[in-house]
């Protein structure tokens, strides 16, 4: 009889799905891409892979190869776990996370973006950091996928001075000369998106901007979304 074929990955959780009695099928973000896989009893408590398999963990999994082509769980160790404490921001920003990644990243780019979740979610142990941490995340994912803004000059006349707000429609900073009164933002929120386009990882550990600002840059962000894409991101209502 042949071996069944072992795949070892790291990741992180961003959806479990109840499956039959106490199973569930989990989708895992990692640095070699998507991975789902059928985890056998995971949704007891009991289960040695309870933990683990919980939504936003990061573990090691080792999944065994099934007849029908897709992996099982076979063992899993975990290396962190998300700190909601019935902390409804928390829980609600860890929901934001998962969702916006769910929906939005394929399987090219997952390799990309793995870092910057796991950086959010070590920034989110940090109280007071979940707005921006959000926001952050939220900016680099929409670089990788495509649809990250021009933050560097107008998008309309490429002009590099005098830039006062942002046309959504246009993908970018607008100047004084082709801004209409609806793009305009303060000088304020348009320091916080350009930092938050352009910020390497360790940049991302020495800032923390006021919930209201970051809150209020996620909703103009997602409605961007939303109207560009079609996907609709629930979780931001909670917020």
């Amino acid at each position: 009889m042949a071996e069944k074929t072992i795949k070892n990955i790291e990741g992180i959780v961003l959806r479990s799905t109840p499956y039959k009695e106490s199973d569930a099928m989990v989708n895992v973000l990692s640095h070699d891409g998507l991975f789902s896989f059928l985890g056998r009893g995971v949704q007891k408590n009991i289960s040695k892979n309870f933990a683990s398999c919980q939504l936003l963990s990061k573990a090691k999994f080792s999944l065994v190869e099934q007849k029908n082509g897709g992996y099982a769980l076979s063992e899993s160790e975990v290396i962190s776990l998300p700190d909601g404490k019935g902390d409804l921001t928390r829980l609600a920003i860890f929901s934001f996370l998962s969702e916006v990644s769910v929906k939005l990243i394929s399987e090219e780019e997952a390799g990309q973006i793995y870092p910057w979740l796991c950086q959010t979610m070590d920034l989110l142990k940090e109280p007071g950091k979940e707005a921006s941490s959000a926001l952050i995340y939220l900016c680099h994912l929409l670089s990788v996928i495509g649809y990250g803004l021009e933050v560097n000059e107008c998008v309309t006349c490429g002009k590099k001075t005098n830039i006062v707000g942002v046309s959504f429609r246009d993908g970018g900073f607008v100047c004084s000369d082709c801004a209409s009164p609806s793009m305009k933002m303060t000088p304020r929120n348009l320091k916080i998106l350009r930092f938050c386009f352009k910020c390497g990882l360790e940049d991302a550990l020495r800032v923390s901007f006021e919930p209201k600002e970051s809150l209020s840059l996620l909703k103009n962000l997602i409605s961007y979304v939303e109207d560009f894409t079609g996907v609709k991101v629930r979780s931001l209502e909670l917020l």
